[in-house]
């Protein structure tokens, strides 16, 4: 790893332009005490004492971008609903001024919720609101039309597929074709559901367990090389507590393993997240896979360290490359 080439470029993210598409959630926290059981059935009654709303799934990702300065685009879709403009409102506060979002507004189906019930450190329950039909052929077509006009001068592109519906195979791989006639990197996160939508991208980022739905038979490494000779494209393995695994695509000679570099595990939720959003930045500063795959491993690693979906900073970043040498 060439810690000192990695924070040298990071000095340059706010120049980046990146462009994130894909499915859009809302994550709620309600936290609470509980101090009864209900008299109704055997269940704790929550006293509510705060609530919280965060931008999750694809949200996620551009809010991580955001943080770095990273002059960020997204393309997704809400429902006509209030969640909806709760969403957009989080994203427009992210930049603190409009800008040229591609948001279309889906009326078949709620905007993704996510709701947490928290008593002091225990989660109780996860409430989740959505409706994971396809995105219409009329919505798919505009945001096809609009990838030229939105995605213009993007130095990479990042999909987060979480298969909830957005993600047509049309609009995949118009995205891809995209980033191939205009020579940007696209880094992927996609569901098992949804893997054969993709296909020659510089990088697909399953975790361990997507990666066994997605192929069929051998060791993690066997799978991982399977998986990047049928999609023809790179494959990042994130493996929990035992670090990440990279096939390349071209080469099995220069596939690589890193440990987890996470010293305090306290919340993996959004973890994924962060891992593809670093590594699209890594490679949109040029830095070489290895090295943007380091990046991306030591910003999950801040990222688990914090209670709920977070986000990282330059500032944290750098305080852990520097215990990394």
């Amino acid at each position: 790893m060439n810690t000192e080439l990695i924070t040298e470029k990071l000095a340059a993210v706010q120049s980046l332009r990146i462009g994130v598409i894909g499915d859009l959630m809302l994550d709620t926290y309600t936290y609470g005490r509980v101090e009864r059981i209900s008299p109704e059935a055997p269940i704790p009654i929550l006293q509510i004492e705060s609530e919280m709303a965060v931008l999750g799934g694809a949200g996620n990702v551009y809010a991580n971008l955001v943080t770095l300065g990273v002059n960020t685009i997204m393309m997704g879709s809400v429902g006509a609903d209030t969640l909806g403009i709760k969403l957009i409102d989080l994203l427009l506060a992210d930049t603190g001024k409009a800008v040229p979002h591609h948001i279309v507004v889906d009326r078949n189906k709620p905007t993704i919720n996510k709701q947490r019930i928290v008593a002091g450190t225990q989660q109780l329950l996860r409430i989740d609101t959505e409706d994971t039909a396809a995105l219409d052929d009329a919505l798919t077509d505009t945001l096809i039309a609009g990838i030229p006009v939105y995605f213009a001068g993007v130095t990479a592109i990042c999909v987060a597929d979480y298969g909830k519906g957005f993600m047509t195979k049309r609009l995949a791989e118009a995205v891809i074709a995209y980033g191939i006639a205009n020579h940007i990197p696209v880094v992927v996160d996609t569901k098992p559901k949804n893997i054969d939508f993709y296909h020659h991208c510089t990088l697909i980022t399953p975790n361990e367990g997507e990666l066994m739905q997605m192929t069929v038979s051998g060791t993690v490494v066997e799978r991982a090389q399977a998986l990047a000779r049928v999609t023809d494209s790179n494959v990042l393995v994130t493996r929990g507590g035992n670090g990440m695994l990279y096939a390349d695509v071209r080469n099995d000679a220069t596939n690589f393993s890193l440990p987890s570099f996470a010293t305090d595990v306290r919340d993996v939720s959004g973890a994924g997240d962060t891992v593809v959003a670093f590594a699209v930045v890594g490679l949109a500063l040029g830095l070489g896979m290895q090295d943007a795959v380091t990046l991306a491993n030591h910003a999950a690693a801040v990222s688990v360290s914090k209670p709920h979906t977070a986000v990282v900073t330059v500032a944290e970043l750098l305080a852990k490359l520097s215990t990394a040498e």
